[in-house]
């Protein structure tokens, strides 16, 4: 009688794994991640905003970032004169799958949907991240918006990880929004002439006229608002404030589906 060859060791250990993957039913797929592709459905945003802001900061505030379901992403960038750029730019479907799957995986949808530190200030901004996909939607927020340890009653360090990712910047041009909404603002008496520019006479439209019911304006005057706030980081202060005659007004221009609160 002849002997039966004896099997490798390791194949039979690799037929065992085999074997106890699939009486355990082990699921080995890739992370799957799906969302509404529709170019008005927003999926993701990240913005820190709020506490005690004048109504013109509000309304000419724009989310640090934006993502659509067709990969359309706005980000603004802010600087340390207080000025700011607003770009846009378009994501792969692959690199949306990425960040989508890199959230999932810092655990961010097993998290509270809010922290603070204890006894924190009042009247402090709040930074959000919100994410929207097919089969589950959550927002984070974390007041007092300061970088914490999460022993301080912070989020996790994963929510600043992801907030960062979001707001990496992928190529873009510049943001030159086509339409807004003007509303203009007279300024206290004491404010200098000296601050703020001249409103051009052949504007087709006088602020005094925008102070007491808002309009819709385009090319080329919403160019001349828009590098103003731009100049000013949104917070029409002295370089985004006009004068018309001897009246001075701070303006706001709020964006259809770009600023934080609509027109």
């Amino acid at each position: 009688m002849s002997a039966v060859p004896r099997q490798p060791r390791s194949s039979l250990l690799l037929v065992a794994c085999l074997a106890l993957l699939i009486a355990c039913h082990i699921d080995i797929a890739p992370l799957t991640v799906e969302w509404d592709q529709d170019p008005s459905t927003l999926i993701i945003e990240a913005d820190t905003f709020g506490g005690l802001v004048p109504q013109t900061q509000a309304l000419n505030h724009i989310p640090d970032a934006r993502i659509w379901g067709d990969g359309r992403i706005v980000w603004v960038e802010r600087h340390a004169d207080a000025g700011r750029n607003v770009w846009q730019g378009q994501l792969s479907q692959q690199a949306l799958i990425k960040l989508a799957s890199f959230i999932i995986e810092e655990g961010f949808f097993d998290w509270q949907t809010h922290y603070q530190p204890a006894d924190p200030p009042p009247d402090m901004p709040t930074s959000h991240i919100s994410v929207y996909l097919a089969d589950r939607s959550k927002t984070v927020s974390q007041y007092f918006a300061l970088r914490q340890a999460q022993d301080d009653g912070g989020a996790p360090a994963g929510f600043w990880r992801i907030y960062d990712q979001i707001k990496t910047e992928p190529d873009g041009e510049p943001l030159v929004p086509q339409r807004g909404w003007l509303r203009a603002w007279p300024q206290d008496a004491n404010a200098s002439a000296d601050e703020a520019r001249p409103w051009p006479v052949d504007a087709g439209v006088t602020l005094s006229e925008v102070a007491v019911a808002g309009r819709w304006i385009e090319e080329p005057l919403i160019t001349l608002v828009w590098d103003a706030l731009n100049q000013s980081g949104g917070y029409s202060s002295t370089r985004a404030v006009f004068q018309e005659e001897e009246k001075i007004y701070s303006l706001t221009l709020q964006i259809p589906g770009i600023s934080l609160h609509e027109p």
